[in-house]
């Protein structure tokens, strides 16, 4: 979306930074942000248009014993070493959600706020992690795993504050993500 954005309006400076969704929403709020990629909002102070579908998946080592597998079920992480994302990540409230749902678990060795700080603590052997389909990259290190009875989604949303959606650079945004989405789909 961003480049996309960036070659059509390319006089337009791109500013892009990352964060959990608690800091991603504190950014529009404070209008440090005009736009964000989040998990779905029921927040009406928001306008959100719903982008994509991604799954919450595991991190192990190359050498874990889990390694050669494509999936574990939800009971295998009984007592299991994990490293975290931080507080006001929606990946890890999905991750705990589900678990308390299943009634498993953890034990938590790591706190950490980022999701390349997972990766490397995950390659270092510290414990198994979690991350979103979507942000992990090929690693000779790592091995990504499915949980096979309990799918873990966040509907993901590119969202601004609603009163602010009418601003032109907000609404070109948008224009553009409702093209992409419609070639995506096949729409005319």
């Amino acid at each position: 979306m961003v480049l996309a954005f960036g070659q059509r309006y390319s006089e337009v400076d791109l500013s892009v930074s990352l964060g959990n969704t608690k800091e991603v929403l504190e950014g529009l709020l404070a209008f440090r942000s005009d736009l964000a990629v989040l998990p779905r909002l029921t927040d009406q102070r928001f306008h959100a248009v719903p982008y994509s579908r991604t799954q919450a998946i595991l991190l192990v080592t190359s050498d874990h014993r889990w390694a050669r597998r494509k999936s574990v079920r939800i009971e295998e992480l009984q007592g299991q070493r994990m490293v975290l994302r931080e507080v006001g990540s929606a990946t890890r409230r999905v991750f705990e959600d589900t678990l308390e749902q299943f009634g498993v678990q953890i034990r938590r060795v790591l706190e950490i706020e980022s999701q390349e700080a997972v990766r490397e603590s995950v390659a270092a052997g510290m414990g198994i992690g979690i991350a979103l389909d979507g942000e992990t990259h090929p690693d000779r290190r790592l091995r990504t795993l499915e949980i096979s009875d309990a799918p873990m989604v966040l509907d993901l949303e590119v969202a601004c504050l609603a009163e602010r959606k009418a601003s032109p650079l907000i609404k070109a945004f948008f224009d553009l993500l409702q093209e992409m989405l419609a070639s995506r789909s096949g729409t005319p």
